[in-house]
């Protein structure tokens, strides 16, 4: 059987339904239509109350443990919920392979927002029709690729050049987060 980024023992305490029920599919011998009763990030802060220390994503020698990304996409949240994100939002992505992408997305997922991704290896022309159909309420990127989306996204949040305002927010759960039939 493969290895799965998520541990056995980890699996026993996510309270999933009895195996008896029909499965729609099957993730690492769980049931996956459990994730349509409670969104993603609430399984991520029940992984945070067990392991805070415990490393939840590492990108090169960098790492974040499950309670440092868990408060940094808590600021993000609170950061694009005051740029009026909220329940089944766009919000464009577009960040290389990194531990700022997944602060990124657990953050536009904290914030009720479905992310669209954007990669930033695509050339600019595909980047602005995929902006422009799509039409996202902003874009979380960095400086370096603020140039190749500025004339196609209405607002762009730039993780690098943003973060000592971002920074500034709370950084526990929030008590109002996505529901299961969210966009996202």
């Amino acid at each position: 059987m493969p290895r799965s980024i998520i541990e056995s023992s980890d699996l026993e305490s996510l309270d999933f339904p009895d195996a008896t029920q029909p499965a729609l599919a099957q993730l690492t011998g769980a049931r996956i239509e459990h994730l349509s009763e409670r969104p993603f990030p609430r399984f991520l802060e029940d992984q945070v109350a067990r392991h805070p220390t415990k490393t939840a994503v590492a990108c090169e020698e960098k790492s974040l443990t499950y309670s440092e990304l868990n408060a940094r996409a808590n600021q993000l949240a609170r950061h694009l919920r005051a740029q009026g994100v909220g329940r089944d939002s766009v919000v464009g992505i577009c960040i290389d392979r990194s531990l700022e992408m997944a602060v990124a997305i657990l953050g536009i997922l904290k914030s009720g927002g479905a992310y669209l991704p954007l990669d930033p290896e695509y050339p600019t022309e595909r980047l602005v029709f995929m902006i422009e159909d799509a039409r996202p309420k902003l874009v979380v990127t960095r400086s370096s690729l603020a140039r190749e989306l500025c004339h196609a996204a209405d607002y762009l949040v730039l993780l690098d050049h943003d973060w000592p305002a971002i920074s500034r927010n709370a950084n526990t759960d929030l008590t109002e987060g996505p529901e299961p039939d969210d966009l996202a």
